[in-house]
């Protein structure tokens, strides 16, 4: 590994080794154990496509509420009908479609346009696909 061979390098060179660049590079090693990479770090985790629609829904309002978001949209995991999806009231979009047919079979280019934060349409090569459009609430006040 070229961190591992860096770090060994510095160590032997003629100068002291730099302290900070030497814990850089420690921390690079453990890579494997950041949260990204980790199976359940945010790029690998499966529970959005994976939860039922009962046990999920709480775990999604956790997400929304803690980032102080209203949807989560969400790729690597890709659908098996090779159409983006809506799950949990409109709250979280799969949207991993297998773009490259040459590497998943049936997959199929696509795109989620999101309008006005309200209105989640699936762009297709052959068409559109409305997933879900929030309605606004009615004013509490009457119009004059």
């Amino acid at each position: 590994m070229a961190v591992e061979a860096e770090l060994i390098a510095s160590r032997a060179g003629e100068t002291p080794p730099d302290a900070g660049y030497q814990a850089r590079l420690v921390r690079l090693l453990d890579f494997g154990n950041w949260l990204c990479m980790r199976d359940d770090g945010p790029l690998w985790f499966r529970g959005y496509d994976q939860w039922s629609e009962e046990g999920g829904a709480p775990q999604v309002e956790n997400v929304l509420a803690a980032y102080d978001a209203s949807h989560l949209v969400v790729g690597h995991t890709v659908q098996k009908t090779a159409h983006i999806r809506s799950r949990f009231g409109g709250k979280v979009f799969l949207i991993d479609t297998g773009m490259l047919s040459t590497y998943w079979r049936g997959g199929r280019a696509s795109a989620l346009e999101i309008r006005a934060g309200r209105k989640f349409t699936a762009e297709y090569l052959d068409g559109q696909e409305l997933l879900f459009e929030e309605k606004p609430l009615p004013s509490a006040g009457k119009e004059n």
